[in-house]
């Protein structure tokens, strides 16, 4: 076309055939970008809606592994403190089996003479007699609570020789309970040098503590005032060897004078404890 030779009618019907080939290539080009983009929205759509599905899933499956974790947490939780509750039952139990920390005392308690006078006003009167009693101490049961009772030989300020006088088998000791040793009245009893003074051995199942009681005239006249000091020692309390042991004792009680008129100790009364002093 380029070589022949057109009249003026032909170029124009040409320039005419040119912009309707044009035309047609510009709306195919539209044509065929409409269908690329429409490919493209449904090829994205379908992505978008796939990843929104997995998604969801992800979500749905996390919900449920979330409340599930939940539940397992709860459960553990009652099962650690179900282990908790039973560990603590457990050794509650093994420290009632071996009696822990706690420790029985001895003290005295002396009688009231209350025979009937003719003149009143009438006052009871405390004489010389006393029982010994017992009392737990801790907060575990002991068992195979024995008590040995000596006098001690010894003058002011030493224990000396101790002579055996008695023992008591007791059995066992709920915690904080207490009771008669013997209801047979004892009598304070005087060692060569004048001293009204004891040595009490007391062991149970988880070893012992050793105690000192004193007796002097009370200062109203009237009976007998004490004083007894619980202590515990290393080791084993062995009644052969304590004149001579040099082991420092943690003292668990040291009740001081008590005086029977001078609102000291009564009959049938506890004492409190003084603990973690050292002598």
């Amino acid at each position: 076309m380029s070589v022949r030779q057109l009249k003026t009618p032909g170029k124009i019907a040409w320039i005419i055939l040119l912009l309707l080939f044009l035309r047609l290539e510009f709306k195919a080009i539209s044509t065929d970008r409409a269908e690329n983009e429409k490919k493209q929205k449904e090829f994205f759509d379908s992505q978008r809606e796939g990843f929104e599905k997995v998604t969801q899933q992800a979500r749905k499956n996390f919900d449920q592994t979330a409340q599930g974790l939940q539940i397992s947490i709860a459960e553990l939780g009652k099962i650690m403190e179900t282990t908790q509750r039973v560990s603590v039952d457990a050794r509650r139990a093994m420290l009632d089996v071996t009696g822990g920390d706690s420790y029985a005392f001895v003290y005295p308690s002396f009688i009231f003479d209350v025979s009937p006078c003719a003149i009143p006003p009438c006052h009871k009167r405390m004489d010389r007699r006393f029982l010994l009693k017992i009392h737990n101490a801790g907060q575990q049961l002991l068992t195979d609570v024995r008590v040995n009772f000596y006098l001690s030989e010894g003058p002011e300020g030493s224990l000396g020789d101790i002579k055996p006088l008695n023992r008591f088998p007791i059995g066992s000791l709920a915690k904080g309970s207490g009771r008669n040793i013997s209801d047979e009245p004892l009598y304070p009893t005087a060692n060569r040098f004048g001293r009204f003074s004891y040595y009490v051995l007391i062991m149970a199942q988880n070893g012992g503590v050793n105690e000192s009681i004193d007796f002097r005239p009370s200062k109203s006249g009237q009976g007998m005032a004490f004083r007894y000091v619980v202590r515990r020692g290393k080791g084993k309390p062995d009644p052969k060897n304590i004149a001579t042991e040099k082991t420092d004792f943690e003292t668990l009680i040291d009740s001081g004078w008590c005086e029977p008129e001078e609102g000291g100790m009564r009959a049938n009364s506890v004492p409190s404890t003084h603990s973690n002093d050292r002598h």
